[in-house]
């Protein structure tokens, strides 16, 4: 009996964590590629962060016939617990990686601040 309560008290621990109450966050990143002052069409989005549980995420677009984009991003917004076991929200990424790949273009890379995604983004590609 006593090696039965060993091995389920660690479950026991780790069951609020299962149902954690705080509420995902959807954010949107929009904006535009261009490639020498043209749109550029089917350019591949991603952005890339990590959560407090959960590391390298990913969410992906493409750019449409105006070059435009939206990436939709699920954030789980659970941010610890308290001293008193209480569920802590409220997490946002501290950084969000930015990837764009077009088959005509070199590779964009930018590390963002979560806060600096909130406006339209204006990437600008270069031709291989």
């Amino acid at each position: 009996m006593f090696v039965r309560l060993i091995l389920i008290l660690p479950l026991l621990m780790l069951a609020p964590l299962a149902n954690a109450d705080c509420p995902m966050q959807k954010r949107q990143i929009t904006g535009h590629v261009e490639m020498a002052g043209q749109p550029v069409i089917g350019a591949r989005v991603q952005a890339r962060w990590d959560e407090e549980r959960t590391r390298d995420l990913a969410a992906r677009a493409r750019t449409d016939d105006k070059g435009n984009f939206e990436v939709s991003m699920s954030i789980d917004s659970y941010d610890g617990r308290t001293l008193g076991a209480k569920e802590r929200c409220g997490y946002v990424p501290k950084r969000v990686e930015l990837r764009v790949r077009h088959d005509d273009a070199r590779e964009f890379s930018r590390n963002y601040k979560f806060d600096e995604l909130s406006k339209p983004l204006n990437i600008k590609l270069r031709a291989n």
